[in-house]
């Protein structure tokens, strides 16, 4: 999910008793704000991703979430099988090989980003 704030949000924020959000992508950005007197004021803001989860952070959680939250088993299972038709031979479709090494390549990101952030 997307968000934003006035303030760099924590990695890790805990938003309810044994309920926590893992925050990532943080970008610092800067917006324009019309204030009362008309006058326009540059303000820093903080643009988002995070995903929302149960219980105690955990890098095999935390992965699982964000790689659903870009694609779904289906999407996943739909590369997978397009890459596996063209390794036998079934299909020939350069793209569905560009496209799984694409996403094996993300999901390796991924991993890399929440081990790094939760070290």
């Amino acid at each position: 999910m997307k968000s934003s704030s006035n303030q760099r949000p924590a990695i890790i924020e805990r938003v309810a008793p044994n309920r926590h959000r893992y925050n990532y992508n943080i970008r610092e950005v800067e917006r324009e704000e019309q204030m009362q007197d008309g006058k326009t004021e540059t303000r820093t803001a903080y643009d988002y991703d995070y995903v929302e989860f149960g219980g105690q952070p955990d890098r095999a959680t935390i992965t699982r979430l964000i790689i659903r939250e870009e694609k779904s088993e289906t999407q996943e299972f739909e590369l997978v099988n397009r890459y596996n038709a063209v390794m036998l031979d079934i299909e020939d479709d350069e793209t569905a090989i560009n496209d799984y090494k694409a996403w094996l390549n993300r999901v390796a990101e991924i991993k890399a980003m929440v081990a790094a952030d939760l070290a």
